[in-house]
């Protein structure tokens, strides 16, 4: 009983030997900076997954609650990641669409109460999907605790009819993911990812679709869009009569300063890492967040620009919500790929971090770790959530 609990919650057995004079100020000032890497990162990926920026927010923080408790990676940063971000957000906005509105005749009010009532039910397809995800992976303890490794192929035959793919033993799936494969996929879902936010850094509206090859399609409309942008940039310089064209100009700028801001701080932390106070590199990302935010409410850039923002933020944690029994028939298909990409990826990332300093994951307890974390999160409205490699690097 003893080595089960252990076995099933690992910070019992490292918490003991915890090294407190050598360890925790390295510690507190790894998890503050990724904390700091975490909003504008998980409010990014929520509108990726189309689903409101603030449950980003709830992301960085339930599942990394979760995983510190039941995780075997001493490095890997739990919350929002960018490649199940996007499948989620492909399958809830196929289900879901973007409001069609003209913008011609269409105020503002409007406009956000059209929005609200997509992201409505796109968090309840989100925190649905994740409910899926982490009975998926959690359903595998099934099988650690009461089969084994020794479990026969009918006992998952059966096993499988009835829980469905998570329940096939998925710790041992990594074996036949290389490593090739692995950085390949996750170098292509970059360039999906990058494709997706063009359309936010130009501030234009691209058409939705959906099938083979829709990322193609998207990138025509995003270079057209383009094309577009710098016409009506030029044309807004020189008359600011149009709302429309004021609004692109206005969100192109915006956009240039911040990401060249962004490389600027970057070359920086790269360059002069050495010299920077106790090693700890320039925040770049929240200091956009607490500038953009200070700047838009002081120059009111929503009235006086027509720039699109966020809006009001509701402070304090979300009340605990089942998930929608009624959507699970709508998201679980989209739901097992989730899940499989999201472990696959995350267990290759975690195995990467063991191997370079030199300690061992057990892929099962992941799956459990994974699978919980999920599971419970989807109670505080989360979609689904697994680690980022950007922040483990940074972790």
């Amino acid at each position: 009983v003893k080595n089960f609990f252990l076995n099933l919650f690992p910070i019992f057995t490292w918490l003991s030997r915890y090294d407190v004079k050598g360890w925790l100020l390295a510690d507190v000032i790894s998890g503050v900076t990724v904390g700091v890497m975490q909003i504008p990162q998980g409010m990014s990926y929520a509108l990726l997954a189309g689903q409101h920026p603030i449950y980003g927010l709830y992301n960085a923080f339930f599942p990394v609650l979760l995983y510190s408790i039941l995780g075997t990676s001493r490095h890997v940063s739990m919350g929002s990641f960018a490649i199940t971000s996007l499948m989620l957000g492909s399958a809830v906005s196929t289900i879901v669409p973007d409001p069609q509105l003209l913008n011609s005749t269409t105020n503002s009010s409007i406009e956000q109460d059209a929005w609200d009532a997509v992201y409505n039910e796109r968090i309840i397809l989100g925190s649905s999907a994740a409910l899926l995800v982490g009975v998926f992976l959690v359903a595998n303890l099934y099988l650690i605790v009461h089969c084994g490794n020794s479990c026969v192929l009918f006992k998952r035959t059966l096993l499988l009819s009835v829980l469905g793919l998570s329940l096939l033993h998925l710790g041992s799936i990594v074996i036949y993911l290389s490593d090739p494969m692995i950085s390949g996929f996750t170098c292509g879902a970059a360039a999906h990812v990058f494709v997706s936010q063009l359309k936010g850094l130009f501030g234009v509206k691209v058409g939705s679709y959906s099938g083979p090859l829709n990322i193609v399609w998207v990138s025509i409309g995003d270079f057209v869009a383009a094309s577009q942008v710098i016409r009506d940039v030029i044309m807004a310089l020189t008359s600011l009569d149009d709302s429309g064209k004021q609004r692109t100009a206005s969100t192109v700028v915006i956009s240039v300063i911040c990401v060249a801001f962004l490389l600027g701080v970057k070359e920086v932390n790269e360059r002069w890492k050495k010299k920077l106070p106790l090693g700890i590199p320039v925040p770049g990302e929240i200091i956009v967040v607490i500038l953009g935010t200070g700047i838009s409410y002081a120059a009111d850039l929503e009235r006086n620009y027509n720039v699109k923002i966020i809006g009001n933020i509701p402070s304090g944690l979300p009340v605990p919500v089942a998930p929608s029994a009624d959507r699970f028939s709508t998201i679980v298909g989209q739901s097992i790929p989730i899940a499989v990409v999201g472990y696959a990826v995350a267990v290759s990332i975690a195995k990467i971090f063991a191997n370079n300093f030199g300690y061992k994951i057990r892929p099962n307890q992941e799956l459990v770790a994974f699978g919980a974390s999920n599971l419970v999160s989807s109670f505080f409205q989360c979609f689904p959530a697994f680690p980022s490699m950007s922040r483990s690097c940074v972790q």
